[in-house]
């Protein structure tokens, strides 16, 4: 026994358990930091470039209605023309760049920009429910990682403090008292923290919404090859009907979207498409 605490006299040094301390308290200001913080910045790619889901059914509802208007590249078409597929300024100012509609083609109608419109929605609250996904998930990982480690430290702190380690009005003793009253209320604060921020939450309603999302994107993306072209500027009925099929659905997600607690990133500037 008395090696034993010669050995463990050595090895818990003032120095040391401050270091624990303060290892510690610095965990916990890091746990605070990163949930606090935890939103994303937003994409920094387009999404073209970077081949996300989203993207792709994007882009495959765009190439539908430029088939439909007779438009084979963006290139044929004027930047006013351009501006109802696309945003995204590298898209805009692609050469050549003509001032009339060639012979043959047209300007998407009215249902057809309804579809463009709802795309790009869809899109936009996608990338920043991924995005929030992410996010969230590391944040519930270190959250985890911290709470455990200071548990650990409590337990041994607590143990020590109640064992002949510390007993007695020794400087070593003192510390571990005082660090096992400490620790107890570092873990509570930790875990209130966690508790209010509620990564794990965020996380699961995120991903349920931006799976209902990702699923009605991608049924539209495939769907809307399957609904013929008009022939001219009249009135396309079954796109109209697919149109108030897909806008139902897409209410009903985002009204469960703003109710889990999603919302106020659906009103973010997304990215430039």
């Amino acid at each position: 026994m008395a090696d034993l605490k010669a050995v463990t006299g050595r090895f818990f040094k003032p120095t040391f358990v401050a270091g624990v301390a303060v290892f510690s308290v610095v965990a916990v200001v890091a746990l605070t930091i990163a949930l606090f913080s935890r939103q994303s910045a937003g994409p920094g790619l387009h999404p073209e470039e970077v081949g996300t889901a989203e993207g792709t059914d994007h882009y495959s509802i765009v190439r539908r209605i430029l088939a439909c208007t007779g438009t084979r590249m963006l290139e044929q078409v004027p930047v006013y023309v351009r501006m109802i597929y696309v945003e995204n300024p590298r898209l805009l100012n692609l050469q050549p760049m003509p001032e009339v509609l060639p012979s043959g083609t047209r300007v998407p109608n009215e249902p057809e920009r309804a579809v463009l419109e709802l795309s790009r929605a869809m899109f936009k609250i996608r990338w920043v429910l991924r995005e929030k996904v992410e996010s969230s998930y590391r944040a519930w990982q270190v959250a985890t990682l911290i709470t455990i480690a200071l548990g650990m430290v409590t337990t041994v702190l607590v143990s020590l403090a109640s064992s002949e380690f510390g007993q007695g009005d020794g400087r070593m003793p003192k510390i571990i008292k005082v660090l096992a009253i400490i620790f107890p209320a570092l873990g509570t604060g930790a875990a209130a923290i966690v508790a209010f921020y509620a990564p794990q939450t965020e996380w699961t309603q995120a991903s349920h919404s931006l799976a209902s999302l990702s699923q009605l994107h991608s049924q539209m993306s495939a769907t809307i090859w399957k609904v013929p072209c008009p022939t001219d500027d009249a009135k396309n009925d079954r796109l109209d009907k697919q149109l108030e099929v897909w806008s139902a659905r897409y209410t009903e997600v985002l009204s469960s979207t703003y109710t889990s607690g999603q919302g106020q990133d659906e009103k973010k500037n997304g990215p430039k498409i």
